[in-house]
C-alpha cells in the first residue's frame, strides 16, 4: 500500500484543525507548515525545547522540530512551545520569530487568511526573501504583501 501526501491551503486545514479540537490534535503527530518556496517551518533542533529557540525554514524531513499543532490561536511546536514573535519588536518589520513557553500573549496569537499566517500584531509570517530557498533562512514578521515569502500551506 502506498502512502500519499496531500497538500491543502492553510486556511482550509486551519479550520479543520481548530474544529478537531485540542484533545484530538494533541494525539496526532501534527502538521508540517510549508513555505511558498517549499521549505518546512522548523525550530533549530538544539533549541527546540528552549525559550527563544530559533525558527527557520529547512528541507522537509518529518522531524519533531517540523511538526506543528494549533490550539485556539496558538501554533505549538512538536516540543510544545508556542510560535512567538520577539515581544518588544512584535509591531516592527523584521521582528524575529522564535518558540517560547505558551503564555497567551499577543505575540503568540496567530490567524490565517487564505495562505497567510498573521501575528497578533497584524504582520505576516515571512521568510527572509533573499534566502527563502536556503536551509536555515530566518523567519520573521513583515507587513503583508502577498509575496511568495509570506505564503504557507499545511501538509
Amino acid at each position: 500500500m502506498s502512502s500519499k501526501t496531500v497538500s491543502v491551503p492553510i486556511g482550509i486545514a486551519w479550520v479543520a484543525m481548530v474544529a478537531i479540537g485540542a484533545s484530538r490534535a494533541s494525539q496526532s503527530s501534527g502538521y508540517e507548515i510549508v513555505s511558498g518556496a517549499g521549505k518546512c517551518l522548523d525550530v533549530h533542533a538544539p533549541e527546540q525545547t528552549t525559550d527563544g529557540g530559533r525558527v527557520q525554514v529547512w528541507d522537509c524531513n518529518g522531524a519533531q522540530q517540523q511538526r506543528w499543532m494549533v490550539v485556539g490561536e496558538e501554533i505549538r511546536s512538536g516540543a510544545g512551545l508556542c510560535l512567538d514573535v520577539e515581544e518588544p519588536n512584535q509591531y516592527n518589520n523584521g521582528a524575529r520569530v522564535q518558540v517560547w513557553g505558551c503564555n497567551g500573549g499577543r505575540q503568540q496569537r496567530w490567524t490565517v487568511l487564505d495562505d497567510q499566517i498573521r501575528s497578533g500584531a497584524g504582520l505576516c509570517l515571512d521568510v527572509h526573501e533573499p534566502d527563502q530557498y536556503n536551509n536555515g533562512a530566518r523567519v520573521q514578521v513583515w507587513e503583508c504583501t502577498g509575496a511568495q515569502a509570506q505564503k504557507w500551506r499545511l501538509r
